[in-house]
């Protein structure tokens, strides 16, 4: 199975070499461009094995230089999660049915039974991508994880910082269900088979990468897939642009501790480069 799970793990050359990320860094200073203070950017990883998690002293000083906490979405929104299980509900009366052959089907609820102890109608009216998500959500290769994001909102909340979101429930979960349905398919029959191993090879790449800070080798490696099935431009790059604007409001109100999937910072599209591109100044810290 590919990399299209993991990159929401982190669930995404012509314009110049002096616009790429250059240095291996998870935490960047945005500052210039009538910046009054400089905000801060910083790349999480969604989900990751609790004894990989690290935090460092730096990335501590300037979390607690800054006057709020910008995540990609609004964590506190008291609606997010019925706006997110509204979304991944299919809305053109299909089922799994209409995507599987009968022995398919048969074969998909067997290994939900085997693993979750649920009937399959639990998941029939699931847009598919949300079934691959839902069963592939274990697939790191160890017991407990951990969040970045849950762990900004608690320092957040204890230190009283305002937490606010780049982008809405909405727009995530739009990039996210634009990927076709009949891309998902292969996914799906992935698991049903069992080929679900190279998952955790692929997260431990990712993870090895991450804690070396290298975002350029971890972009490549996101960018080694199939750009038309992992939807890419949806998923990373769209959303980037989008984004683009809305940091450099919010930077120049307050400083901001920017907090984003770390898949988003490297490559000539990618954040970094993009504020660059916009005029802002942005330094790697370690």
């Amino acid at each position: 199975m590919n990399k299209l799970v993991f990159l929401l793990f982190l669930c995404l050359q012509s314009i110049a070499g002096s616009l790429c990320a250059q240095g291996n860094a998870l935490l960047w200073k945005i500052s210039g461009k009538g910046l009054s203070k400089p905000s801060y950017l910083f790349g999480t990883i969604h989900q990751i094995c609790t004894e990989d998690y690290f935090w460092t002293d730096t990335m501590q000083k300037y979390f607690h230089r800054t006057e709020q906490l910008c995540l990609e979405l609004d964590m506190d929104d008291p609606l997010m999660s019925v706006k997110i299980a509204q979304s991944s509900m299919s809305t053109d009366g299909k089922t799994l049915k209409d995507y599987l052959t009968p022995k398919e089907y048969a074969r998909l609820a067997t290994y939900i039974k085997e693993e979750t102890g649920q009937g399959i109608e639990v998941y029939n009216r699931l847009k598919p991508i949300w079934v691959v998500l839902s069963l592939s959500s274990g697939d790191v290769g160890c017991e407990t994880t951990t969040a970045y994001e849950t762990r900004l909102m608690d320092s957040a909340g204890k230190y009283k910082m305002n937490v606010t979101g780049l982008e809405t429930v909405e727009e995530q979960m739009n990039a996210l269900n634009d990927i076709p349905n009949d891309k998902i398919k292969p996914y799906i029959l992935d698991i049903i088979d069992g080929r679900t191993e190279q998952n955790t090879s692929v997260f431990k790449q990712m993870v090895a990468l991450y804690k070396a800070q290298d975002i350029e080798a971890l972009y490549r490696l996101i960018n080694a897939e199939d750009n038309a099935t992992m939807s890419m431009d949806k998923l990373l790059d769209g959303r980037n642009r989008k984004w683009i604007s809305r940091i450099a409001e919010m930077a120049r109100e307050k400083s901001t501790f920017f907090a984003v999937g770390a898949g988003h910072l490297g490559g000539s599209s990618g954040v970094i480069a993009l504020l660059r591109k916009d005029g802002f100044t942005v330094e790697p810290l370690k």
